[in-house]
């Protein structure tokens, strides 16, 4: 089942192009084409959120649906991501990220995701 997330595409100072996210500091994908770092940022951020849902952490900034994350989408591109090695005069921009979830994994993260909603009076 695909489920969404939102990243950032910047161009650093090397000129190579880095795909990051600020839910997912950890995961990053690059090459000296945007789309390739894309893929590899998608690849890692696949990896990292099927470990979440494995150890039964609900992942942050996490969208069932693609309308789901475009309402999302315009806080995301109001605050840039703060990148060390930005090349200098360029900005960041905000894409929506695809990834694949298994049958049981969507089903697992849409309970955790109902869990963390219920009020603190209901838990």
């Amino acid at each position: 089942m695909a489920h969404f997330s939102i990243a950032h595409i910047v161009r650093l100072r090397d000129g190579t192009y880095a795909v990051l996210s600020a839910d997912y500091p950890q995961c990053e994908g690059r090459d000296i084409q945007a789309w390739p770092a894309r893929e590899k940022f998608r690849a890692a951020l696949s990896e990292q959120v099927h470990a979440l849902i494995g150890e039964g952490e609900l992942p942050p900034g996490l969208y069932v649906s693609l309308e789901e994350a475009q309402a999302a989408f315009d806080a995301q591109c109001r605050t840039p991501l703060e990148v060390e090695d930005r090349q200098p005069q360029t900005s960041d921009y905000a894409v929506i990220v695809d990834f694949e979830l298994s049958a049981a994994e969507a089903e697992c993260f849409a309970k955790m995701r109902a869990h963390s909603r219920l009020p603190e009076s209901r838990l």
